[in-house]
C-alpha cells in the first residue's frame, strides 16, 4: 500500500494537463486515487466552506464524480483542484492560476 501512495505522490506533482488556459487533473491521477480509495478534498474556490470531501467514483473528459461520506454523488468539473484530504488545504492555485 505504501508503494501506491508513493506513486500517487509522484503523480501529484505532475497531475494536471493543460487544456487551453485551464488545467485539468489527469486520468492517471484520478485512477490512482480511485484504486487507492483516497479521500480527496476538492477546492472549488477561495472559501474552505465550499470544499468537497469524498472519493473518486468515475470521470469523463470534463467532469469527475465524487461520492461524499453521506453517499451522495457530486458531478464536479475536472478543472477544480483535487488533493488528498490528509494534506493541508492548498488554495494558492486560485490566486496564481498555476494549476497546482
Amino acid at each position: 500500500m505504501s508503494l501506491l501512495y508513493a506513486a500517487i505522490g509522484v503523480f501529484y506533482s505532475y497531475s494536471t494537463i493543460e487544456k487551453g488556459d485551464l488545467y485539468m487533473i489527469t486520468e492517471e491521477q484520478l485512477d490512482l486515487y480511485r484504486v487507492a480509495g483516497t479521500v480527496l478534498r476538492v477546492v472549488r474556490d477561495a472559501d474552505p466552506k465550499n470544499d468537497v470531501k469524498g472519493i473518486v467514483v468515475a470521470w469523463d473528459d470534463e467532469t469527475v464524480m465524487i461520492r461524499k461520506q453521506n453517499r451522495r454523488i457530486l458531478k464536479l468539473d475536472r478543472r477544480h483542484h483535487y488533493q488528498p484530504f490528509a494534506e493541508e488545504r492548498d488554495s494558492g492555485w486560485i490566486e496564481g492560476g498555476s494549476g497546482q
